[in-house]
């Protein structure tokens, strides 16, 4: 047990000295008194709009995954699905990571609250992720495409980073197209994992994810027009986010072109894919750099980045109070289509 804290004590650190250079870095990069004149600039209207914006895009994302829950015969109502939805990112802004670690608790709560079969809640959260990520990272790349036309991005850093994106793409692009053709690349891993372990778990696992991926396989090539209305919703969801960082950029006193904006949107986007807990440091640094590119004063970047940990502060301890309140709740009946 001592060795276990003393483990998680390292851990800990570990992610912490990094937060803490790059944290240390980004302070030293502008004047507190410029910051401070940013933020009295910010009036309670402003603030306002700023919230309708991103309750907007947090139900794109709510209506996205109930497309796919619909078209896969589960009836659950939006506001639901919201509460789950804000759960989610409540533990995966919270958790070390990429932005990722909610996703079972979206699996247990269909299950749990409205009887989903796992496969079923499993593909559901598991396609809408993709998509997610698929549709997140393209926009990346065509925004590093578009800067880069621009000559906005010419050093060679840049341009490996381009590359990186671009292989990140083609990862769940890869799988998608893998279970439309019928071939299942997870559970055949899992399976072999069981079959050279001998482990009844990994064995079940198996059997789960099989299950999951020919659902997603057999949804992606029996119902087109819902997945392109999942794929129109996504891309609404990134023109809203983008929306949102030019109005928040305009209203601290800022106004940039289109391309500007997107240099700050994908520093803000790559931040968040890095492993430390909401990009925590990263996200303050990323900002910093894409103002210094721009030859901006690097006090907006840290500015927009204030206002953006304290939006995500706020759902995430939002959604972690629905969990707890999910918890008593009792269970509902939902529809479900064999």
């Amino acid at each position: 047990m001592r060795d276990r804290i003393k483990q998680n004590w390292w851990l800990g650190l570990l992610l912490l000295l990094p937060v803490m250079l790059l944290m240390g870095w980004s302070f030293r990069q502008f004047s507190w008194a410029d910051l401070t004149a940013i933020f009295l600039a910010l009036h309670a209207g402003e603030i306002a709009i700023l919230l309708f914006i991103n309750i907007a895009i947090f139900s794109l994302f709510t209506v996205r995954w109930q497309i796919l829950l619909v078209s896969m015969g589960a009836k659950i109502g939006f506001y639901s699905l919201l509460a789950y939805r804000l759960v989610s990112f409540g533990i995966s802004y919270f958790t070390p990571g990429p932005q990722f670690g909610g996703e079972p608790a979206q699996v247990v709560l269909l299950k749990q609250k409205h009887g989903l079969p796992t496969e079923m809640a499993l593909s559901s959260v598991y396609l809408d992720r993709i998509i997610d990520l698929l549709v997140n990272l393209s926009v990346l790349v065509i925004g590093f495409f578009w800067l880069l036309a621009a000559g906005i991005m010419e050093d060679r850093a840049a341009v490996f980073q381009f590359w990186w994106v671009v292989l990140l793409v083609s990862l769940p692009a890869a799988h998608l197209f893998s279970l439309y053709f019928k071939k299942l690349p997870f559970s055949a891993l899992l399976e072999w994992i069981g079959y050279r372990s001998k482990s009844q778990r990994v064995t079940g696992w198996a059997r789960v994810v099989h299950q999951s991926e020919a659902r997603i396989g057999e949804y992606v090539q029996t119902r087109p027009q819902d997945f392109l209305k999942v794929l129109v919703v996504a891309a609404a969801t990134w023109g809203l986010m983008i929306l949102e960082y030019a109005v928040l950029l305009q209203f601290l006193g800022l106004e940039l072109p289109l391309t500007g904006v997107w240099v700050a949107v994908i520093a803000a986007r790559l931040a968040f894919l890095t492993p430390l807990p909401g990009g925590l440091g990263a996200l303050e640094a990323a900002q910093v750099a894409a103002m210094q590119l721009l030859q901006v004063n690097p006090a907006f970047g840290i500015g927009a980045a204030v206002i953006i940990r304290l939006r995500d502060v706020i759902f995430g301890c939002i959604g972690l109070g629905f969990g707890l309140w999910l918890l008593n709740k009792k269970d509902s009946i939902v529809e479900v289509k064999s």
